[in-house]
């Protein structure tokens, strides 16, 4: 319990912020911070006999070293680490666990609700308790993404020839068609520029409902930076991280299996009916097929390119880190973490019959 949980988003994810991050090691950096504090640890413990106070201005110097890297910053900070980090290495030197007084004081139960088929007709997916909740339970808390200037989420046509020199396609301002979906996602006002993104884990499937709602939002007690909330527009463009955090509260008790209705207010309700009076569907809506459904196939594999081609909306990527497990050489284009297949033949396995 307490463990932070992590996944990779690449490395260049960390490459291309080196101005927010810094030099953060890379998986190629840990085996040479292993290698330099091993040698370190030979010589200066093991090899030449030196006072403890010497052997932490050396340890210094290492990791002052004027020119930084990625590998250096892989080593520990502290001397009196070492044991511990030549023991686990220096890729788990952290453990990132809170104790469970921490999470008490200052998490949130991430639990509450799990997602399933919406009572709503074509709404899609909900979100459901898992439990029952007492009026003024948070249900679940919503992190926010900041967006201070909503134009940025706006789609332009990119189709009207316009082209740079060597053939670069410009987007054509004059001629927005669209918005992000994300905005889909989004809270604002009409006469903000503010965009709050929630990213809370299942949050994004509560659906609308006027007549019926269970849950309101509330600012979190939680939040790291509270006093964002009396930050200027101006003052929360400079914040380059999320600080601020919505919690989903019960209005009133909630059955286990349930599910958890928002009102998303009136000028939304007026727009999703604007929506479906003049909605058409889009070319080659029949042949649609969510991308989950095939993941959730169990008898799906990676077509080659002489097989069916997939539905239109679907598109195949792998993972730099999948052909690096299964034995191939990295790729010859440095931090490229996707890869688009073309799968031209497929073999049984060996290992069955």
């Amino acid at each position: 319990a307490g463990h932070e949980l992590f996944i990779t988003y690449g490395e260049s994810y960390f490459t291309s912020r080196r101005s927010t991050y810094g030099l953060v090691p890379l998986l190629d950096d840990f085996p040479k911070a292993d290698y330099l504090l091993r040698n370190f640890t030979k010589l200066v413990f093991i090899t030449v006999k030196c006072s403890f106070p010497l052997k932490q201005d050396l340890f210094q110097l290492m990791t002052a070293f004027p020119f930084k890297s990625r590998v250096i910053n892989a080593l520990p900070t502290n001397i009196t680490d070492i044991p511990h980090v030549l023991r686990v290495g220096t890729s788990q030197q952290y453990d990132s666990i809170r104790s469970l007084h921490w999470l008490q004081q200052h998490g949130a139960c991430a639990d509450n609700i799990r997602p399933g088929p919406s009572t709503i007709p074509g709404a899609g997916r909900g979100a459901f308790a898992t439990r029952s909740l007492a009026k003024g339970t948070t249900v679940a808390p919503a992190p926010l993404l900041h967006i201070t200037n909503k134009t940025r989420m706006t789609m332009y046509d990119s189709s009207s020839g316009e082209a740079a020199v060597g053939g670069t396609i410009h987007r054509n301002a004059s001629q927005p068609v669209h918005e992000q979906l994300l905005v889909n996602y989004c809270f604002g006002h009409a006469n903000s520029s503010l965009l709050l993104s929630p990213y809370g884990i299942i949050t994004g499937l509560i659906n609308h409902s006027s007549k019926n709602p269970n849950v309101r939002l509330e600012w979190s007690n939680i939040m790291m930076h509270s006093d964002w909330c009396d930050s200027t527009l101006e003052q929360l463009s400079q914040q380059s991280h999320a600080g601020l955090v919505f919690d989903y509260v019960a209005l009133r008790d909630i059955q286990q299996g349930e599910e958890i209705l928002l009102n998303y207010g009136i000028e939304w309700e007026h727009a999703w009916n604007q929506h479906l009076k003049h909605w058409k569907p889009p070319k080659d809506a029949d042949k649609y097929m969510p991308a989950y459904d095939y993941e959730n196939d169990p008898d799906c594999i990676v077509r080659t390119i002489y097989e069916e081609p997939y539905s239109p909306n679907v598109l195949v990527y792998i993972h730099e880190e999948y052909r690096l497990f299964h034995g191939l050489k990295r790729a010859p284009t440095k931090h490229q973490d996707w890869h688009r297949p073309r799968v031209l033949d497929r073999y049984q396995n060996r290992n069955k019959d």
